[in-house]
């Protein structure tokens, strides 16, 4: 797979110059900015690793981790999703310029990948499929030809990639993950078995 084929120069690099746009728009208050332990692991065991534009990146020395703190709040990322033009490029020109070569080369094998790793973990049963970040849907519509699931959902925070998700029939809660509690049945049916719930 060459990075042309799912990510044109010439595409990529005008969503970038919008992004550095939104980023001023978005993301110029640093003195509103908060700090936050890992993540992934909870620890705060963290050390500074680099700065990209005005971002400090820091590591978590427990689980490698790598994540900006300070960070935004959750309601400046709520503002930059429900209104960036970033995100629009993305839903509206980057991902459907890209989408045969993305499905042929990323998703296709990543719905290969699971079905292996499910049999590997020889998981009873699997019932329940999320898939954070949910993008263009590309990966679900993959996924849900293969029967795998009794269900799947898509978490897609930005507007118009959920919305493209449910143009193509998935299953999409259009929440930050942060803002979702896994075990509210208003949103997913999970008998509380970790064995019918992955989590992509």
């Amino acid at each position: 797979m060459k990075e042309q084929e799912i990510r044109p120069k010439a595409i990529f690099d005008k969503y970038l110059e919008i992004s550095k746009k939104d980023i001023e728009v978005f993301f110029s208050d640093h003195d509103g900015f908060v700090d936050i332990d890992c993540p992934a692991c909870y620890s705060e065991n963290i050390m500074d690793s680099f700065t990209k534009y005005n971002f400090t990146y820091v590591r978590c020395n427990d689980c490698f981790t790598l994540f900006t703190s300070p960070r935004p709040t959750n309601e400046m990322i709520a503002k930059f999703y429900k209104n960036s033009l970033s995100s629009k490029f993305w839903a509206e020109i980057f991902f459907p310029k890209t989408e045969l070569a993305r499905r042929e080369k990323i998703f296709k094998p990543r719905v290969e990948l699971l079905n292996k790793f499910i049999g590997k973990l020889k998981i009873p049963e699997p019932k329940v499929l999320i898939d954070i970040g949910a993008g263009f849907g590309i990966f679900l519509e993959e996924l849900n030809k293969m029967n795998f699931f009794d269900e799947t959902y898509g978490i897609e925070p930005s507007i118009d990639l959920a919305d493209a998700c449910r143009k193509k029939g998935i299953n999409v809660i259009e929440k930050a993950i942060e803002d979702i509690v896994i075990g509210s049945i208003s949103y997913l049916r999970w008998d509380g078995n970790l064995n019918s719930l992955l989590i992509f």
